[in-house]
């Protein structure tokens, strides 16, 4: 009577071991892929496909961008206002130094910590060549802001990095690229 359960207790040894592994596996996999899906530092470039696709139209626009020789000084509060804004700063000058009185699109943001939590905010025209907004930018440290200007069919483009932190990296100020 005991041969007979022993027997087939070592019959179901090996297929047992398999399918452990086999559900180790599919635990590990759905783990990873958990945190892999819920990390909020993770981002994605927004439409990477159309702008892999149309690079060398880029490239073209970055490079007649570059070629206007303007220059966009940016500076960044380092601390949020009443409501709850950071103030954001900018001039933008030509090569001879003269304001440039263009109009500027929405500026495209986003915290380096948080790269898929993105934020849009509109620039308003302060004087000739100098804009202003207050921004939701409530994370303290590195933010990359991207700008568009346009002034008739000339259009600046500009990547700017820069620290909510008055002593930071960079300072809470730095000039376009």
């Amino acid at each position: 009577m005991s041969a007979q359960p022993r027997a087939l207790r070592e019959k179901l040894v090996w297929p047992g071991i398999v399918f452990f592994l086999i559900g180790t596996s599919v635990t590990l996999m759905s783990i990873t892929l958990f945190l892999a899906v819920s990390d909020r530092s993770f981002g994605v470039e927004e439409d990477y496909y159309a702008k892999a696709v149309s690079w060398d139209e880029d490239a073209a626009d970055r490079a007649a961008s570059d070629a206007l020789g303007w220059t966009a000084s940016v500076e960044l509060a380092p601390e949020l206002d009443l409501s709850g804004s950071r103030a954001v700063m900018v001039v933008l000058t030509d090569a001879q130094g003269e304001p440039v009185d263009a109009t500027a699109s929405d500026v495209f943001a986003f915290h380096h910590a948080r790269r898929n939590q993105t934020v849009t905010f509109p620039l308003t025209r302060i004087a000739p060549g100098r804009y202003s907004a207050g921004a939701p930018l409530h994370r303290e440290g590195l933010w990359q802001l991207r700008f568009r200007f346009s002034h008739g069919r000339d259009v600046f483009l500009t990547t700017t990095d820069l620290s909510t932190e008055s002593g930071g990296p960079d300072g809470g100020e730095t000039g376009g690229r």
